[in-house]
């Protein structure tokens, strides 16, 4: 990062200094205008919405060519039986037990609840606006994949462990784990300062969402392209979501109430809502009874 940060003072050094650029600087100032309105920092609309943009409409073009590719059958989807078959040979009572519990941590259900107990912790730190965002980025992913399940109405893997009623393309599990996960890593970058525990946030983020969307792929319930897919829609949802609270973020004065966190009892609060929502996973896994359809499941319990 060092390194990347003195090129490109580097670059702007030699762009103010060169003669061309100067002329062209004179001869276009209109377009030099916008693209400097495009590179500053210190506005939304400047190299933070330029950034989003950029970053949007490329997730945007791999998810047009996901599906073109799905409609067409196109090079993904032949990969997908592949995928699906060699999974299916390296299938494990042990490993289907762990991939159940991590694939429930993509669940609607759970989900819901645990965006209920993260928009309880802004309530009560006088961050109420962000919970707007949060609640867009799932419901807009939520009801992206299920438009698009409606529409495309791909079956499911023949060779599923468990029963699933809907239909199979996108993954709705890549795509709300993507926007929620996704969104609360973004939080957490946002609010810790210290860079090295920002970079084991997002590891952490990173390693949640593939570890779901892998469930799926090793359970058998989704082909690759409908897991890729998912995590596409859901990043242009996350994206959104994130443009919305930086807005806000930039257009917004910061007052002392927004500021204020209960210092004083913030560590418990955090310690509440963790214990809640690890009491509600493990009580929802257990009583969780999926209709397992696969035959290596046949001796499979289903226990913590």
């Amino acid at each position: 990062m060092k390194f990347i940060k003195s090129l490109y003072k580097s670059i702007e050094t030699a762009l103010h200094t060169n003669k061309k650029i100067q002329k062209l600087k004179k001869k276009y100032p209109k377009i030099i205008f916008f693209l400097k309105n495009r590179t500053d920092k210190t506005k939304f609309t400047g190299l933070l919405f330029t950034i989003l943009s950029i970053i949007f409409i490329y997730v945007f073009l791999l998810f047009v060519g996901a599906v073109e590719s799905f409609i067409t059958s196109g090079v993904i989807t032949s990969v997908d039986f592949r995928v699906n078959a060699l999974f299916y040979t390296f299938r494990d009572n042990i490993l289907i037990n762990l991939f159940t519990w991590i694939t429930l941590l993509g669940e609607s259900i759970t989900v819901i609840f645990f965006t209920i107990l993260v928009s309880l912790f802004l309530w009560l730190n006088h961050k109420r606006w962000k919970i707007v965002s949060l609640w867009f980025t799932v419901i807009c992913s939520g009801g992206f994949t299920f438009v698009a399940k409606l529409f495309f109405q791909r079956p499911r893997p023949t060779n599923a462990v468990f029963l699933e009623t809907s239909n199979s393309f996108p993954s709705g599990h890549a795509t709300i784990s993507i926007a929620f996960y996704g969104f609360l890593t973004y939080l957490a970058v946002r609010k810790i300062k210290n860079k090295k525990y920002q970079i084991l946030a997002i590891l952490i983020g990173i390693l949640l969402i593939i570890l779901i969307g892998l469930s799926r792929l090793y359970l058998g319930v989704h082909y690759v392209s409908d897991v890729w897919t998912g995590y596409l829609i859901g990043s242009m949802c996350l994206i959104i979501g994130i443009t919305i609270t930086e807005w806000k973020i930039f257009s917004s004065k910061t007052t002392f109430e927004e500021k204020k966190i209960l210092k004083n009892y913030r560590k418990i609060i955090i310690i509440g809502l963790f214990s809640v929502a690890s009491i509600f996973y493990i009580v929802y896994g257990l009583s969780h009874k999926p209709e397992f359809i696969s035959k290596t499941s046949n001796i499979f319990e289903f226990n913590l």
